[in-house]
């Protein structure tokens, strides 16, 4: 592949890298070389390089180290605003390729198209077949005609935070070679034989499914004929059964007929008795609606005599209360009187509590303003007494420098010019108005006497509060006793006029008690003759019902009766029916059963013609599945694929150790695809690195390298890998890339590392490299730098 231009617009990266909502490059003019990112961290190189491919992704950007190279692990919508495009032109196999990805970074959608330049007079792009603008469509055709991203950004195309090949799974290597070595057709033969296999596999379920019914069928036979033999003996067993049955009915039906005759005789004395029953019942009856009359009365008159009880007892209980209820009535007035008095007495007491809590009230206030002016007085003083220290310690100072002239051996006049003595001369000079100052601060304040007469008045006029508030105490406690005699004596009043309100109650029950006693034993004489009289009744029917009984007696027949023998024998003969029936319809089903029987045994045979042809069948199938299960795994990852992998691993190993040799030859390696196993019975299958260095004559895996070292041993690696893969592809890359890979190197490997770059330029043919670096002493190595700053975008070449 060899990149032609590319198109960026509404990027995040090179917005805020240098400002520009759109950037277009042009590699076409480009020097044939290593091309070097020039830019500030942030600046937009990585968004430039990492869209130089037509694969929807950007290999920085994956979410995560060990995602998989697919668009699907890729979101654009984070490195977008708003509405975005990428275009980028590019050649492979002497066909120009046209990219375009469109983005809606807002509704999180976008549409790609890939076309190929038509020449011609005049020339145009054309729509690859299967292009629609659907993202799998797009996706399909460019592998079509890249390969997968998987082997291209492992190879060809390595960014920063590309995945180690040290951290690849051993199925993940496999897939790599195996699109590596072009080795695909051998997959998708393994993968045909086996679909062929499974489809094979299927015909010979359903057939075995056959062969498990038929051989059920088959298998079946015997109990078939058994169960022929049984419904067969059934037959002649029911045959015999019905000649005897029939026999039985006939004789019973003799004898129904012969009660017939014995039946007309019975009739008469049955009349009668039926007469002696009914009248038997009658008196039973008219027995019972008296029992139930006499309870009717009894309870009618039970009811009277209890609702005649209940009034007697509430009579009896109003007329208990007249002493309680006269008590009170005769207490009235005297309650009436002590209330009125009780609340003369509240009354005053309020007003006492009233007086005594404004008097508390003021001598509150008193004393608030007798403390702010002592506190007045306090500060007034505190300012006095600071004056007065002030002006004595001046004094006294003055007075101390002053003292000094006494030693000096000079006059005053001779020694103004010292400083020392100066000072001196200006304390003493100063004595007589500090002594003036210190005599008017000692005299005393006129506020102060004006205070203390304030203070001295307000206390003179200070109550007692203490006094004060005990009598409030005892006024409050006075109040609450008056409080609680009120409610007593208004209680004691309502209680009054309730009683003045239920005498008249009272006098009413005492006045009706006689008649309802009166009545009482009224009702309970009245109770005893109806039970009393309806008692006679019911014994004159007991005799009546006696009698009857025993006439009933004398004409019922004791033992069985013809009509109760006829019954048995007809309930006989319905048996009998019923048994004839039952036979009769078992023998025809069973006439039925061995029809079908019969059809079942033809079935069978049948069966067992359509097994033996399914057998053959499967065994053919079970052979054919054999044979494609064998060319599965012989074109398999186990199979050849394991072999091209095997012979792949040296010819990689050599390029690798090819460009090595740009670092001092230190270090050799080779690709382990098998190990010893642990038990030492032959080989497994692995993945290594093995990573010879000459200076120590050790071989390590390349994970335990250092990481300068492995750096370097793995982008030896990949390039090598990238140019095995132009050799057996057929593919044509003109272009490799490199993102900051000589960030962990010292300044001499940094150079080494370059010139294995070139070392793989030229062994692979390649046109140009693309390479991001911080390293100004590699740049300047480049063959040309395209320097990306604040708002442009320039080629400068070395």
């Amino acid at each position: 592949m060899r990149p032609m231009s590319l198109r960026l617009k509404g990027f995040k990266g090179i917005k805020a890298g240098i400002g520009l909502d759109e950037v277009i490059m042009n590699c076409e003019s480009l020097p044939a070389g290593i091309i070097a990112f020039s830019a500030r961290n942030g600046g937009g190189k990585t968004t430039i390089m990492d869209n130089m491919h037509p694969y929807r992704l950007m290999p920085y950007r994956m979410n995560g180290r060990d995602s998989s190279y697919k668009p699907s692990a890729f979101s654009y919508y984070e490195q977008v605003d708003g509405d975005a495009e990428k275009e980028f032109i590019f050649e492979v196999d002497e066909v120009t390729y046209r990219s375009v990805v469109l983005i809606d970074g807002a509704r999180k959608k976008q549409e790609a198209y890939l076309y190929h330049w038509a020449h011609g007079d005049p020339g145009k792009w054309i729509l690859e077949r299967g292009i629609d603008g659907k993202l799998d469509n797009y996706d399909q055709a460019v592998e079509k005609i890249m390969g997968s991203p998987e082997l291209f950004f492992t190879s060809v195309f390595r960014a920063q935070n590309a995945k180690a090949l040290s951290d690849y799974a051993k199925g993940d290597i496999k897939e790599l070679f195996t699109e590596l070595l072009c080795i695909e057709n051998l997959k998708i033969i393994g993968e045909k034989a086996r679909r062929i296999k499974q489809h094979l596999a299927g015909k010979t379920e359903t057939l075995m499914f056959d062969r498990s019914r038929l051989k059920g069928i088959v298998d079946g036979e015997e109990v078939k004929r058994g169960e022929l033999d049984a419904v067969t003996r059934r037959i002649g067993t029911a045959e015999k059964d019905l000649d005897g049955l029939q026999s039985q009915a006939f004789d019973v039906q003799m004898a129904v007929n012969e009660c017939d005759v014995k039946i007309g005789m019975e009739t008469e004395r049955a009349e009668q008795k039926e007469k002696v029953e009914k009248d038997l019942v009658a008196k039973e009856a008219a027995k019972e609606e008296l029992k139930t009359e006499k309870k009717t009365k009894a309870d009618e008159l039970y009811d009277k005599i209890v609702q005649l009880n209940t009034k007697i007892t509430s009579a009896e209980e109003l007329a208990g209360k007249r002493g309680n209820v006269q008590k009170y009535i005769d207490a009235r007035a005297a309650f009436e009187t002590d209330l009125a008095e009780a609340k003369v007495n509240l009354s005053t007491v309020g007003g006492q509590i009233d007086k005594l809590t404004d008097e508390i009230n003021k001598a509150q206030a008193t004393e608030a303003s007798i403390k702010d002016l002592e506190h007045s007085l306090e500060k007034i003083n505190l300012e006095h007494k600071t004056k007065i220290d002030l002006a004595t310690k001046t004094l006294e100072d003055a007075r101390k420098d002053a003292k000094r002239l006494e030693g000096t051996p000079c006059s005053e006049e001779t020694a103004a010019g010292c400083r020392f003595v100066k000072d001196a001369l200006t304390a003493k000079k100063s004595i007589p108005t500090l002594e003036k100052e210190l005599e008017t601060a000692l005299q005393s304040d006129p506020r102060v006497v004006e205070l203390k007469t304030k203070i001295g008045t307000l206390k003179a006029t200070l109550p007692d509060k203490a006094a004060l508030q005990k009598l409030l105490t005892e006024r409050k406690a006075s109040k609450t006793k008056w409080e609680g005699d009120i409610t007593t004596l208004e209680t004691k009043l309502s209680n009054a006029q309730k009683a003045l309100n239920i005498l008249p109650r009272i006098e009413i029950a005492e006045e009706s008690l006689p008649g309802l006693r009166k009545d009482k034993e009224t009702l309970e004489a009245e109770k005893d003759r109806e039970e009393a009289k309806i008692g006679e009744k019911i014994e004159a029917l007991d005799l009546e019902i006696a009698d009857l009984t025993m006439d009933l007696i004398d004409l019922t027949e004791t033992g069985e009766t013809q009509t109760q023998k006829k019954a048995v024998l007809l309930e006989t003969a319905e048996t009998i029916k019923g048994k004839i029936e039952t036979i009769t319809v078992q023998k025809e089903a069973d006439s039925k059963t061995i029809g079908a029987i019969e059809q079942a045994l033809a079935d069978i045979g049948k069966a067992a013609t359509e097994l033996e042809d399914v057998n053959q069948k499967i065994d053919y199938l079970s052979g054919e599945a054999s044979q494609w299960g064998i060319l599965e795994k012989a074109f398999g990852n186990d199979g050849i694929i394991a072999l091209e992998l095997d012979d792949a691993g040296p010819q990689v190993a050599s390029i690798a150790n090819e460009l090595l040799k740009e670092y001092g030859g230190r270090f050799q390696v080779r690709i382990d695809t098998q190990i010893a196993k642990a038990d030492g019975k032959g080989n497994k299958e692995t993945f290594d690195i093995s990573v010879f260095d000459n200076e120590t004559n050790e071989v390590k895996s390349i994970r335990k390298m250092s990481g300068g070292e492995k750096t370097w041993i793995e982008d030896s690696m990949t390039k090598a890998i990238a140019l095995y893969l132009a050799s057996t592809s057929g593919r044509k890359y003109d272009a490799t890339y490199s993102d900051e890979k000589d960030g962990a190197l010292d300044p001499a490997k940094k150079k080494e590392f370059f010139a294995a770059m070139r070392r793989a330029m030229e062994l692979g043919g390649y046109r140009n490299l693309y390479c991001i670096t911080q390293t100004p002493e590699l740049q300047a190595m480049a063959d040309a730098v395209i320097r990306l700053e604040q708002g442009r975008v320039e080629v400068i070449t070395n």
